[in-house]
């Protein structure tokens, strides 16, 4: 079953997060072969903090650059490990998770096939 958006469960700034994935085909349950796949996965702010124009209020556009831009990215390679069949893992050191404040975050992950790109899920972190 999916469910949208995904939730993982709550880590803290200091401390390591390397969760786990295991992709499977939708209409035989075995596990995907994922050679030749590459992966992306972005961690965004779901808001902006910041004072709007009139200096009153915060301002919580979505459509901010701190909403755009990554704060932590990983790739295959780069932070992501294909694990065994099916399987791939994240890992985003202390060091790079302490540059998040407590709040929630957007996680999003894509996966290529070198003609397509689709999304495996977005969540929140």
């Amino acid at each position: 079953m999916y469910q949208n958006p995904s939730l993982f469960p709550a880590i803290t700034n200091r401390e390591s997060w390397s969760p786990q994935f295991t992709l499977y085909d939708d209409e035989t349950g075995d596990l995907l072969d994922l050679t030749n796949l590459t992966f992306q996965l972005e961690v965004r702010n779901l808001r902006r903090r910041d004072y709007d124009a009139s200096g009153y209020g915060p301002s919580y556009g979505y459509g901010t650059a701190d909403y755009q831009t990554p704060i932590l990215t990983a790739s295959l390679g780069n932070g992501i490990t294909v694990t065994g069949p099916g399987t791939f893992e994240v890992f985003f050191s202390e060091t790079q998770m302490s540059t998040l404040s407590p709040d929630t975050y957007s996680v999003a992950c894509t996966v290529n096939d070198g003609t397509n790109v689709r999304q495996l899920f977005l969540g929140r972190l």
